[in-house]
């Protein structure tokens, strides 16, 4: 590994989700890109059988959008190491919260609980992250509620997280992979 130090920030960002793709890992093939120090690890992806993913409407993308309140979701990838061991995880995490309960929420919500899924998450500066998928190993719903609220101001909803110990810190996912899932993605 080469060090290559840190320029100073020209600009500051901000913390926040703007939206994720989430498909069943099942579904998706993905090649991994080293970076080089120089340029990121990136994440590709294909369907499970090799075939190229189609954007648009009737397309073949395994991918869902989910789109979120301001200041509800979040990930989170806390690295952990065991010097004795010589070993490092990384504890890729999703939050995600989903307003005013109703039944095809609940069943979605359900859906996420029952598959191993893979997200990329789009975060407030445009920048996009792969979470699970390593080492063929998806996200698991680990913790959810379904709170009805008690005031007026109270979450109605669904509140879900997602987590998986993977081997390396998330992977890049570059623009031109976002349109390919979902061919509306904004410019970043």
């Amino acid at each position: 590994m080469i060090l290559n130090g840190i320029a100073s920030r020209q600009s500051l960002g901000v913390g926040g989700v703007r939206y994720a793709y989430i498909a069943k890992l099942a579904d998706v093939a993905i090649e991994y890109t080293e970076g080089d120090g120089e340029t990121p690890s990136t994440a590709a992806f294909t369907l499970a059988d090799g075939s190229e993913i189609t954007p648009g409407t009737g397309g073949n993308s395994p991918f869902k959008k989910y789109v979120f309140t301001i200041e509800t979701s979040s990930s989170d990838a806390a690295q952990t190491g065991t010097p004795a061991q010589g070993s490092s995880v990384f504890a890729h995490t999703v939050n995600m919260t989903f307003h005013k309960k109703n039944a095809a929420l609940r069943n979605e919500v359900q859906a996420l609980a029952e598959d191993e899924t893979v997200v990329v998450m789009v975060d407030c500066n445009g920048y996009a992250e792969l979470l699970g998928g390593q080492c063929g190993e998806g996200l698991h719903m680990t913790a959810g509620t379904a709170p009805s609220g008690v005031a007026k101001g109270d979450l109605n909803g669904y509140t879900i997280t997602l987590t998986a110990n993977q081997a390396k810190a998330p992977y890049t996912v570059e623009d031109t992979e976002l349109t390919a899932i979902d061919p509306n993605t904004p410019a970043v």
